[in-house]
């Protein structure tokens, strides 16, 4: 949806408080500073920047989307590309060495 490309973190809340109970869980994508202001509007915790690809699990304790006006969250896990920048497979590792010979 185009409209909501552009659109500010109250508004991204508020369209999260309107899904159904029936959706335990909820993924969504967007782009900064939104991105990083909606996941800091909805946990105590801080994060100053959710990279490119970064991943921000949270986790509710509620019965419906709504509750999240009153309840905040807790952050489950924050990763992203950097934590892994020293991590190679040995796969990739043999087939890296022998492109440089």
């Amino acid at each position: 949806m185009q409209e909501l490309y552009y659109t500010d973190t109250e508004t991204l809340k508020q369209i999260l408080m309107l899904q159904e109970s029936e959706f335990d869980n909820i993924f969504v994508v967007g782009h900064n500073p939104q991105i990083t202001d909606m996941a800091n509007m909805l946990i105590d915790e801080h994060i100053s920047k959710i990279p490119t690809t970064g991943v921000v699990a949270i986790k509710f304790d509620i019965e419906r989307w709504s509750e999240i006006a009153q309840k905040k969250g807790k952050m489950d896990f924050f990763i992203y590309p950097k934590q892994f920048q020293y991590y190679i497979p040995n796969q990739i590792r043999a087939i890296l060495g022998k492109e440089t010979l």
